[in-house]
């Protein structure tokens, strides 16, 4: 197969992926009165649950105390997420910070939609966002829980309600905004084109105004927010 019809072959399958996340975001909220027996979500972002997705597709979810520890490419390594598809159960490690256990979660809810002919599926830790350093399911999992939890839509919409622009790149003028100091001062700081992604991600005031920190909005990590600002293209990556 020639690299264009790979790399062709690729972006389907994360078309394909994303597709998947976002048809099971619109089953739940078209269905949050029946999901929610109390308080239902009164927006979109605050449906984004992959505890509930895995309800939907018949999965029993539950946070434990440990999960053990297991060996990996030579690497000792404690466990952060199981699926067991044969039995439909999720467990997830209470070892993990908060945003850690949702992209888990997530992560795991991915390998559901996309890998269930797989008996037994682990994560391990201290990852709490998508890596690029492992095999090919883990990493269309982690592609699914981005897409999941940080919604193509929303997170455009979100972007641009806090900083009034589609695509924001590191100036003298963005440098002001975002961190009230100079260009030179601020790249001190944010050495890397990570860096101001990370800066973006956890913004809580741009121009002096107050604004929805993103990463906060949609629970996650700012490197997970920074990452998932980059695939959008709303933020550079290099």
């Amino acid at each position: 197969m020639s690299s264009v019809l790979a790399v062709e072959k690729y972006r389907t399958r994360l078309e394909t992926i994303e597709d998947r996340a976002t048809y099971l975001q619109r089953e739940i909220w078209n269905r949050r009165t029946e999901l929610w027996a109390a308080a239902a979500p009164t927006s979109p972002i605050q449906s984004l649950e992959p505890g509930v997705g895995l309800r939907v597709r018949g999965y029993v979810a539950k946070t434990v105390p440990d999960l053990g520890e297991a060996w990996e490419n030579g690497k000792h390594t404690k466990l952060a997420g199981v699926l067991d598809n044969a039995n439909k159960i999720v467990k997830i490690s209470a070892h993990l910070s908060n945003d850690a256990r949702l992209f888990t979660a997530a992560h795991e809810l991915g390998h559901a939609e996309l890998h269930a002919d797989q008996s037994m599926i682990f994560r391990d830790v201290p990852l709490s966002g998508p890596s690029f350093r492992r095999d090919w399911r883990e990493r269309e999992a982690d592609f699914y829980a981005a897409c999941f939890l940080m919604p193509r839509q929303l997170v455009r919409r979100l972007f641009f309600s806090s900083f009034g622009t589609e695509k924001l790149v590191l100036t003298a003028e963005t440098a002001r905004l975002l961190a009230d100091v100079n260009l030179e001062k601020f790249k001190r700081s944010h050495r890397t084109p990570r860096d101001f992604s990370r800066a973006v991600a956890q913004a809580t005031s741009f121009g002096g105004q107050k604004t929805q920190c993103l990463s906060s909005a949609f629970g996650v990590s700012s490197s997970t927010m920074a990452i998932r600002l980059e695939e959008l293209g709303l933020v550079p990556c290099s």
